[in-house]
């Protein structure tokens, strides 16, 4: 069953879906932190791609689940979207060419929800409107969800603006 975190936003009509789907996410992220049982509870949990794209010279994650140091959870299986496919051709000539999993840096001056306008910077987050399904009763409701839009980034671009996780993939050309 998915889990759709909710977007806290002004004027919002609060429903108990709001407050069921937060809870769940919470607990999501407490068991996945206690199941790595490492001393650094961030990195890469489980990554997937689509083997097929390679030899369009494209990286095209299907499934993605990794915890950043700041602590933010992105598992696309249960609430993110996937990232857009990573494009390998400009790393064209490079003896070997490593992929990051990259989330935009957080500002404490805001702004960090995308709203469709242009941006110097990349936005941290992107949101939808669904229907939920009220868990203790039958009516459902239309919420407005937080994504992360998490990306896939080569090593050697300007990462600056991105809270990098760690490699998700490594290709060495013989």
């Amino acid at each position: 069953m998915k889990i759709f975190r909710p977007l806290w936003e002004d004027g919002a009509a609060l429903a108990p879906q709001q407050f069921q789907q937060q809870a769940r996410w919470d607990e999501h992220i407490a068991d996945t932190v206690a199941g790595m049982g490492i001393s650094h509870p961030w990195g890469v949990v489980n990554a997937e791609f689509d083997t097929a794209a390679l030899v369009l010279s494209r990286l095209n994650a299907t499934r993605l689940v990794v915890r950043f140091q700041d602590g933010t959870m992105v598992d696309t299986d249960l609430a993110d979207n996937l990232p857009p496919v990573c494009d390998l051709s400009v790393a064209n000539g490079s003896e070997v060419v490593e992929v990051v999993v990259a989330l935009p840096l957080l500002s404490a001056s805001g702004g960090n929800l995308d709203n469709g306008q242009d941006s110097e910077r990349p936005r941290r987050w992107k949101s939808e409107r669904l229907v939920v399904q009220e868990l203790a009763g039958h009516e459902s409701g239309e919420l407005a969800i937080l994504r992360n839009a998490v990306t896939l980034r080569l090593s050697t671009q300007e990462n600056t603006a991105y809270s990098v996780s760690m490699k998700v993939w490594q290709y060495w050309r013989l």
